[in-house]
């Protein structure tokens, strides 16, 4: 079950006790990183309806069921690959220019006009 509003163990330790008092409840593990509680319960003893309303009454936001979670994780962990690539070529684009800036005259390469040392001394430094 995903939940809205978690933002530490604490949060996830009063889901895991507020649900783990209904009846039925045979194992649960709430996760406050990802947003999900994972539980084991006897569905003729306890409803999911009831483990929304006990997620309710301790101000979290429950969302509905995800039927295909995998694929879902999956999605979201390469999109967040995806985003960190991106930022690692942006990164890597101001990188080489600062390098040649800063290295290239210790390794004899030239330096652009508008930056050598001896044409304008007081962009140099």
């Amino acid at each position: 079950m995903p939940i809205d509003g978690m933002t530490c163990s604490s949060c996830s330790a009063a889901v895991d006790k507020g649900i783990r008092k209904l009846d039925g409840i045979e194992d649960i593990t709430v996760n406050a990183v990802t947003g999900k509680a994972f539980i084991t319960y006897d569905t003729q003893a306890v409803r999911v309806s009831e483990m929304k309303q006990v997620v309710t009454k301790l101000g979290y936001t429950p969302k509905e069921l995800e039927k295909s979670g995998e694929n879902e994780d999956v999605k979201r962990t390469q999109d967040e690959a995806n985003k960190m690539w991106f930022r690692f070529k942006i990164a890597i684009g101001f990188a080489i220019p600062l390098l040649y800036a800063a290295m290239g005259p210790m390794a004899g390469l030239p330096l652009p006009v508008f930056m050598a040392p001896d044409t304008a001394p007081l962009a140099f430094t």
